[in-house]
Formats: C-alpha cells, structure tokens, sequence
C-alpha cells in the first residue's frame, strides 16, 4: 500500500513541477493599472508558446520586487528572453533598422511577447527597448509594453503604453524549441 501511495504522490509531484508556467496562476504585478489587466490576459492567451513563455516570465519578474535588474531598457527585456530560455541564439531578427531610419510598416508584423527597440516619443526621443504585449490602439501605434525605465534605477519593470510609429528592431523567440 505504501509503494502505491509513493507512486502517485510521485507521479503527481513530478506533473506539478513541469507544469507549463502560462498555465499557474496570474500573478498580478502591484504595479499593474486595472486597465490594462484585461490587454495582458488577453494577449497571453492568443501568444504563441514561446511568447506565452516570455510574456509569463516578465509579468512574474514584475511583479516581484525581488527581481530588480539595475541596468539599461534592453539589459531587462534580455533578461526576461534570456530567463524563459531564450538566449541569443534560439532568436528571430525580423526587423533590424536604425535609430530615427526605420518607422514601423505594418503593425501587423509585432506580436505579443516581441522585443522591439524604438524611439521613446514620451522620453526626449530616446533610444528604448521593451517587451510588446498588445496594441491599445493598433491604427495610431499605440501599445502596451512591458518596460523598465532603465538608468540603472531600483525599481521593477511596469506596463506602460508607448508610440510605436519609430520602431527599428523587433526580435523573437524561436517557435521551435
């Protein structure tokens, strides 16, 4: 009796613990505005499971206090790839322009869980890097994105809308890993 017991607390222990993390609970970061939580779900749902995988792993670093990177835009959404198991090598380049020489063509080409790197309109024009999850407002270039405010600064990432009329980079995870 006590081997059967053992088997099942077994074979559930070890199904508990490859359960696929966009499949846990929502963790709702304490920074989140009530407006956007609907936007996230959402796009969690309809990602792909490599972007799930990423979307999941940077609104769970969000949420934790714990996980302050100090470091750039970019040094976070890395971090975030780079923790849900995708390192340089196991990603897609789909865009690459420069700074103020690429304006977005078609917003049809980002996709939830999508790194981009465009010019922050709100912030002097500066060079920024974030995590996109969905469009507010898809016609005007509207989205929301997962972002650090950078600078080296002590706090967790957040989700803010941005202008993504002047986006120059859109990096993604390899779908077939």
């Amino acid at each position: 009796m006590f081997k059967k017991i053992f088997a099942l607390t077994s074979v559930l222990f070890i199904t508990a613990c490859q359960e696929n993390p966009a499949s846990m609970s929502f963790i709702k970061p304490d920074n989140l505005p009530d407006k956007y939580l609907q936007i996230i779900q959402t796009a969690e749902s309809k990602a792909t499971p490599a972007a799930r995988q990423i979307l999941v792993i940077g609104r769970e670093m969000s949420a934790s206090k714990s996980d302050i990177l100090r470091g750039s835009c970019w040094d976070y959404a890395n971090s975030v790839y780079n923790r849900a198991g995708y390192t340089l090598a196991k990603r897609d380049t789909i865009l690459q322009g420069r700074k103020g020489s690429t304006s977005l063509p078609d917003t049809k080409m980002v996709q939830p869980g999508d790194f981009l790197s465009y010019l922050n309109h709100s912030y002097h024009n500066s060079e920024h890097s974030a995590i996109f999850i969905d469009w507010i407002d898809e016609p005007h270039k509207n989205a929301l994105m997962l972002s650090y405010p950078g600078e080296g600064r002590a706090e967790p990432a957040r989700y803010r809308a941005y202008d993504l009329s002047d986006v120059y980079t859109i990096v993604r995870p390899h779908n077939n890993n």
